[in-house]
């Protein structure tokens, strides 16, 4: 097993809309979610090119 957490995707959409309304950064929001930065990044590039989908 690789040890990767699965999240929901009402935790990853919750988490990239504080990032994207510019009150907090991404490494703030790791620690307070306790998330990696990568799979933030990962999340928002995501929902910047698809949409809620992405």
């Amino acid at each position: 097993m690789s040890g990767r957490k699965i999240y929901s995707a009402e935790l990853k959409l919750e988490i990239v809309e504080r990032y994207l309304k510019g009150d907090i950064g991404i490494k703030k929001l790791a620690q307070e979610y306790h998330v990696s930065h990568g799979d933030i990044q990962k999340w928002r590039d995501a929902y910047q090119e698809h949409g809620v989908e992405g």
